[in-house]
């Protein structure tokens, strides 16, 4: 493939070499082939352009079976693409894939060609994604340059496009407009996309302003997520102690999570970390604050050392944490033991807060 055919491909994980997950029925393997994973952590998804760089196939793959030890990949394959499944076994939570050369049944997802040289996985990799084009019909969902984005990215983070893609996408609100911002990002209006999700931060509904936390968590510096710290700063009623639909994470703490990712990423955003320290102090649940610690430790380390024992008062089971993150982000050690002394002092009998 020459360089300007390839400049027209996108590839998991922006990676020719290692991109493209295999995965199992609890991932989402896209059908559109201009689909690939941009996720950087969390929910998976499976690439539907993997290819073989032992016989040169592309990846056949079936839902609901595996590949019995008899059938052998070439006949896997054949059978795969003339959609008889007969010869296999039926496996509600595997999918099963074949190439020429190679089979796996999968039920759990991995990396298709790993980047440890000393275990390189198979020799499958992404073959490259299409880029698509406006006017874009997707689920149904007609898109094209004249698109209210404002009206799209509300109906969307509230559910009222009918869309599915599959239980582990669909469960994140905000991942559908975020994928589609992810295949038009190289045009100009995907900035109008990204900044109608900052506009739905303060909806009346939770389940909207959920639907733009999660957009930003799935892309923490896109246009307009720089105005997501603010929304919270000015509006904390519309976030604190609010839960979504049986989610037991509340709106504020979630969108503290999308925080830290701004945080670490150093994108200079000084509202999310005013809100970080204030956030410190206070214990959150289910799911509590200590791993933003290692960002703060990281980005705000003067602060956290001069503060530190002050949070170890309120939160006194974020020490162990604490210490650990100042350690692991470099700080002078001069400094931990003089944080360790104020620590003990406020510990001591008869200490004032």
């Amino acid at each position: 493939m020459g360089s300007s055919d390839s400049a027209k491909l996108r590839y998991c994980k922006n990676d020719r070499k290692t991109g493209g997950y295999c995965v199992s029925a609890d991932e989402w393997l896209p059908d559109e082939p201009f689909d690939y994973d941009w996720v950087q952590l969390s929910p998976i998804v499976g690439c539907n352009r993997l290819k073989c760089s032992s016989c040169g196939a592309d990846l056949r793959s079936a839902l609901g079976v595996a590949i019995p030890d008899e059938v052998d990949p070439k006949d896997a394959y054949e059978l795969i693409g003339a959609h008889d499944l007969s010869r296999f076994t039926p496996s509600p939570s595997c999918r099963a894939y074949a190439c020429h050369c190679l089979k796996a049944n999968v039920t759990k997802f991995f990396q298709a060609r790993s980047e440890n040289d000393m275990d390189p996985g198979t020799p499958w990799h992404c073959g490259g994604h299409p880029l698509p084009s406006l006017p874009l019909v997707i689920e149904g969902v007609e898109i094209n340059s004249e698109t209210d984005w404002r009206q799209l990215a509300r109906r969307s983070f509230a559910g009222e496009l009918g869309v599915s893609l599959h239980p582990s996408v669909d469960r994140e609100y905000g991942f559908w407009l975020q994928r589609l911002y992810r295949l038009l990002e190289r045009l100009p209006l995907a900035a109008e996309i990204s900044n109608a999700a900052a506009d739905q931060a303060l909806d009346p509904n939770p389940r909207v302003r959920l639907g733009a936390i999660v957009f930003f968590r799935l892309g923490w510096n896109e246009p307009g997520a720089e105005r997501m710290a603010p929304a919270l700063r000015d509006h904390p009623e519309l976030f604190a102690d609010v839960l979504v639909e049986g989610k037991p994470v509340t709106l504020e703490r979630q969108m503290l999570e999308m925080l830290d990712f701004r945080i670490i990423n150093k994108v200079g955003d000084t509202v999310a970390i005013e809100l970080m320290r204030a956030a410190l102090y206070r214990r959150f649940a289910p799911i509590g604050i200590q791993r933003s610690l290692y960002s703060m430790a990281e980005v705000d380390q003067k602060w956290l050392l001069e503060h530190g024992d002050q949070i170890i008062a309120a939160v006194p089971e974020l020490w162990d944490h604490m210490q650990h993150a100042l350690k692991s982000a470099g700080a002078p050690k001069s400094a931990l033991a003089d944080l360790q002394q104020r620590v003990n002092a406020r510990r001591a009998p008869g200490a004032s807060g």
